[in-house]
């Protein structure tokens, strides 16, 4: 198997817009964060670590980037969500973008990842690998 980069995928931190982390004079640092419950996406079969920190709010993790911007979207907690996908409530006022005092952008490597002989031998796949490349304007 063989991967090929795709694209990098920009994650923004996020908050209800009422949500008390935004009430906190900015930038934000790590000490405020950690007094609020962390939302966070993740592979249902990754191992999970219950350990954190002394002071550090409890955490939630869900496997779906819609479970979690629906839960920081109810002031459940803030997160780090793909921008592509926390535009529309950004741009509503559903979600605000949290201004921290270290990184405020966090980039995540996409890459296709298959077997060369799916590639050469079904056409289904192909095409479906061929339409994903395009759209990532990898292909001329």
């Amino acid at each position: 198997m063989h991967g090929r980069f795709l694209l990098d995928v920009d994650f923004v931190p996020v908050a209800k817009s009422d949500h008390p982390l935004l009430q906190l004079p900015v930038p934000l640092s790590a000490e405020d964060l950690a007094r609020f419950p962390l939302i966070t996406v993740a592979d249902r079969r990754s191992p999970r670590s219950d350990s954190r920190p002394a002071g550090q709010a409890a955490n939630w993790t869900f496997t779906t980037v819609e479970a979690a911007m629906e839960a920081i979207s109810v002031g459940v907690g803030y997160g780090w969500l793909p921008l592509g996908s926390v535009g529309p409530a950004l741009e509503s006022g559903v979600l605000s973008r949290l201004t921290l005092s270290a990184r405020t952008v966090r980039q995540t490597a996409l890459y296709m990842v298959m077997d060369k002989e799916s590639q050469n031998f079904d056409q289904t796949v192909h095409a479906l690998s061929q339409s994903i490349l395009a759209a990532c304007g990898l292909l001329p």
